[in-house]
């Protein structure tokens, strides 16, 4: 139990350290383009940054494979239409740096082959299914309709790329 709460402590010190570094650091340089043969998409996920990556690899000549990745996430339809993109491109995903929420929850399992550096954090938080919205009461409606549509893509999305979401929807829950 003792090591239980170390560990605990532990994931909260470090998920309040890094998105408070990770914010400042990604909202200063938002980059999505090819450097040295790989896809890079550096900051929020985001429909336009994805617009953005989908027609450089469509407009290359050289096709990269690889799409390395420094992100804290971004809103949930975004995120996983990134997923599908790399999962329909076959692309390899490399963390460089931060990869959490829409990020892990949806690029990076999406990959083919999945690469994180030595100094590399992934974390999975949130989802569509998450219980604890905070959500203004005026926009309940809307937000109920939002969500119950994003959990119908998520259960889809995790189909197509291979992942059982029902393990884990038991393994989320523990946590």
């Amino acid at each position: 139990m003792k090591h239980l709460v170390l560990v605990f402590s532990f994931l909260v010190v470090g998920c309040t350290s890094l998105n408070n570094a990770g914010e400042s650091s990604q909202n200063a340089e938002i980059y999505v383009g090819i450097k040295n043969g790989n896809l890079i998409y550096q900051g929020k996920i985001t429909e336009a940054s994805n617009n953005a990556i989908f027609s450089l690899l469509n407009d290359a000549e050289l096709k990269p494979s690889r799409l390395v990745i420094t992100s804290n996430g971004g809103e949930i339809g975004a995120g996983m239409d990134l997923g599908r993109w790399v999962k329909d491109n076959k692309l390899d995903v490399e963390v460089n740096g931060v990869c959490a929420s829409s990020c892990a929850n949806y690029v990076f399992p999406a990959a083919h082959t999945k690469y994180l550096r030595k100094d590399s954090v992934l974390v999975w938080h949130g989802s569509a299914w998450q219980s604890d919205w905070d959500v203004e009461e005026e926009f309940v409606d809307m937000f109920n309709t939002h969500i119950t549509l994003m959990r119908k893509q998520e259960t889809k999305f995790y189909s197509d790329i291979g992942i059982d979401k029902s393990s884990y929807h038991l393994w989320s829950d523990q946590i």
